[in-house]
């Protein structure tokens, strides 16, 4: 909206290709002013949770936080949402207040919140923790610091106070349409699953049950620890990481009321992203600013608990200067990424100097694609189209799957790859996707006829770790790498096809198997050889289709509808890629079938994908040059 503003005003027009710098630059410009901006807010919650030198030090922190710097570079909703969850929290500290404006600017802000991610409406419950815990500590004539002595909710009983409260909910709520009218104009369209980036697709795709390649590596990271272990830890630095959980348990044994009512926020945010399959960096954003101030809180503990021990006045700054150093540093190293050009772009010049002209090179699409490195007028580009190992996985025998890199790789010379975008995803779901990431493993390994010919990736200068999640480096500092084809390709992918069909932890062998005793009408052994195909891996729908129509020959009709209806249930509907697999495995009559079946469905309903009438020609033809 706001980009759409400035458009109107300086007269251009957003959001197209002659406008990209003036679109990029103004929603940058925003990240990075509401960065800034919670880094002030952070000081504000900071001095109120104890005084001015827990402020800056809380300012100080969020300030160094490579985190918080990071994600303030980006075009994204992100920092925008921590700012208006941390000018939420700075008000509901001040409540409750008589004065109802303070009710209406919070309503305001949590609207404006949740109208940036749905996520917001969670600072009801800090909302709710200040009538609660705010009283306790206004009737503790005896306690110095803000600590709660119990629950009190006579504060609630107040009709007041209940008509404030109802002002700020229905000013939340009316911000929250402006924000998102749709929900009300459309809400058909709101919460339709057409679009990835809709509400629905969206939380179907972070809890894992739509897969995407980038989602990939998430399959190999532990839901809650890998924040603990990963996340944090980049986000934070490993010093302001420990500190900050430091702090979570002094606020919780000393019950501090300005504490408990930040990790009114934290926690219920913690336990509903740690808990999601996609965990991005980016995801950590909102819960920075309250564990630097958690941080700083604990860093003041432990340095009063010196101070007061060791009869020293200075003893009191030294935690905060052992973990405001090295936080210091790591902040400063990591920002060198900025001062250096884009890996990206010292790459495109490289392949423009030294790959020949007309070479045949394959680029990738998806986040991160390589497409734009080399130019079609210049060489002959081939696209990866790495998304049909994940739709048909399961769907065809794997040994189809190398086929089809084979196809793809038949004339390629060389390869152009990011390691965030294909193989560092693949490498994490190898119990999942296991061609996909035997394929990227031995070009990493380079065992697949193809060296790595040149690397680029820009570095910090210190705390370089080769460990980190993906969303980490893949905007600002990804690793390109070359490969350059040298061996003899074609020979080594058919001897990887031949091996895949005789590995026992796939189920290839087995399904090869139950293909000879169906054709040999061995119904009892074709359904016994196709029901280990599904031992070995349960999710191999292809087995499971070959076992109802075993049934189907052998006259067991309802125990093959029993098996379909199960299938149709748990898969949500037969794949249209069942029909491929069953072609491409030499059931050319079976495969028809389900090929006809999904080209008649597309052809009354629309949106017919162009492989299937390929796939159907193809099977056609193969079963006329076999029954000849």
């Amino acid at each position: 909206a706001t980009v759409r503003t400035f458009a109107l005003i300086t007269d251009t027009t957003p959001f197209t290709d002659t406008t990209v710098r003036f679109t990029h630059l103004t929603a940058r410009s925003i990240s990075a002013l509401l960065g800034s901006l919670t880094i002030f807010l952070t000081f504000l919650i900071g001095r109120k949770f104890i005084n001015t030198h827990m402020g800056l030090l809380s300012a100080f922190f969020l300030a160094f936080c490579t985190g918080h710097i990071q994600q303030s570079h980006y075009y994204t909703v992100d920092i925008s949402l921590t700012f208006w969850i941390t000018l939420a929290l700075y008000i509901a500290l001040q409540l409750p207040k008589s004065h109802t404006r303070l009710y209406i600017a919070f309503g305001v802000v949590i609207g404006i919140a949740a109208g940036t991610r749905l996520v917001g409406v969670w600072m009801g419950i800090p909302f709710v923790l200040v009538h609660l815990l705010h009283i306790s500590q206004r009737n503790s004539e005896t306690e110095k610091q803000d600590t709660l002595l119990s629950l009190n909710f006579s504060l609630l009983r107040s009709s007041v106070v209940w008509k404030k409260i109802a002002i700020a909910v229905t000013t939340g709520v009316a911000l929250l349409l402006i924000c998102e009218p749709f929900l009300i104009l459309d809400p058909t369209l709101f919460f339709s699953d057409d679009d990835a980036r809709r509400l629905i697709p969206s939380m179907q795709i972070a809890r894992g049950e739509i897969v995407h390649i980038w989602t990939l590596y998430d399959f190999s990271t532990t839901p809650f620890l890998f924040y603990f272990t990963h996340l944090l830890r980049d986000a934070l630095g490993y010093p302001l990481e420990c500190v900050a959980l430091l702090g979570i348990i002094f606020t919780i044994y000393k019950r501090s009321t300005t504490g408990l009512i930040l990790l009114g926020w934290l926690v219920p945010y913690f336990l509903l992203v740690g808990g999601l399959h996609t965990k991005p960096i980016r995801y950590t954003t909102p819960m920075l600013p309250t564990l630097c101030i958690l941080g700083a809180y604990a860093s003041l503990m432990i340095g009063q608990w010196l101070q007061t021990h060791l009869k020293l006045k200075w003893a009191i700054a030294l935690p905060s200067i052992l973990i405001a150093v090295p936080t210091l540093i790591y902040a400063i190293t990591f920002t060198s990424i900025y001062h250096q050009e884009d890996s990206r772009i010292l790459a495109a010049r490289w392949i423009d100097q030294n790959i020949p002209q007309n070479a045949s090179v394959l680029t990738e699409r998806g986040g991160f694609p390589t497409q734009w490195m080399a130019s079609p007028n210049r060489y002959r580009v081939k696209t990866d189209q790495a998304k049909f190992l994940l739709n048909t996985e399961g769907f065809i025998p794997y040994w189809e799957q190398i086929a089809y890199i084979d196809d793809l790789l038949k004339t390629v010379d060389w390869i152009i790859s990011i390691n965030e975008n294909r193989s560092q995803q693949f490498a994490g779901a190898s119990a999942q996707y296991p061609i996909g990431h035997d394929y990227y493993h031995k070009l990493k390994t380079q065992s697949l006829g193809f060296e790595i010919h040149k690397q680029f990736q820009t570095v910090p200068l210190l705390f370089h770790r080769t460990d980190s999640d993906p969303t980490v480096t893949a905007y600002d500092h990804p690793k390109v790498t070359i490969y350059h084809r040298t061996g003899d390709v074609n020979r080594i992918i058919a001897s990887w096809r031949e091996q895949v069909k005789s590995d026992p932890s796939l189920p290839d062998h087995a399904f090869i198997a139950g293909i000879q005793a169906y054709k040999n009408q061995n119904w009892a052994e074709a359904k016994k050889a196709f029901q280990k195909a599904v031992d070995i891996r349960p999710n191999y729908l292809l087995a499971q289709v070959m076992i109802v129509n075993t049934l189907i020959k052998s006259g067991h009709r309802q125990e093959a509808d029993d098996l379909w209806q199960e299938l149709d249930t748990k898969f949500g509907g037969m794949p249209d890629e069942i029909g491929m697999g069953l072609s491409k495995a030499g059931l050319y009559h079976e495969g028809i079938f389900y090929l006809e079946r999904s080209f008649a469905y597309y052809t009354q309903n629309g949106g017919l994908p162009k492989w299937i009438p390929k796939s159907l020609a193809e099977s056609w033809y193969l079963l006329g040059q076999t029954l000849q």
